[in-house]
């Protein structure tokens, strides 16, 4: 016999389509949450985190990055409001967001899309990568020395 499920309790539901905001909403218990909504004309700002690894300690250190180095194949995109609250994207945010190759040459060069991070493989060569997400773009330079022991650069 499983545990029954609680049914929800004073539920309300929220809508802000295109008006800036905030509500703070309390439990019963004294816990409390802020809901904050933006408009289109909320200015935001983006940040790209990498996610360096380091496997011979078993450690992942997040760094924001300007550029894109061999140690930053895995990044994430951050977004905040004018007063640094996460800005959280939605299902269509993330599936028009974009990296691409803006300008450069390399051997070869693919953008993998996971659900929170993206993936760039890259061999021998130097450009420009633009990422465009949430209506923001921005452009960071990318350098990838010959010479990887990886199939995919031969």
């Amino acid at each position: 016999m499983g545990i029954p499920v609680a049914s929800a309790v004073n539920t309300h539901e929220f809508t802000a389509l295109g008006v800036s905001g905030e509500v703070v909403v309390t439990t019963q218990l004294g816990g409390s949450q802020d809901l904050v909504t933006l408009s289109l004309d909320d200015p935001l700002q983006m940040e790209v985190v990498s996610s360096r690894i380091d496997f011979a300690n078993a450690q992942v250190t997040e760094v924001a990055i300007t550029e894109f180095t061999p140690d930053d194949s895995i990044f994430r995109l951050d977004v905040t409001d004018t007063q640094n609250r996460t800005v959280v994207p939605s299902e269509s945010d993330r599936e028009e967001s974009k990296v691409e190759l803006l300008e450069g040459e390399f051997k070869h060069f693919e953008v993998i899309k996971g659900e929170e991070h993206y993936m760039i493989e890259a061999c021998a060569g130097t450009g420009v990568v633009q990422i465009t997400y949430m209506g923001m773009e921005v452009t960071l330079p990318i350098e990838v020395s010959p010479g990887m022991d990886d199939p995919i650069c031969d």
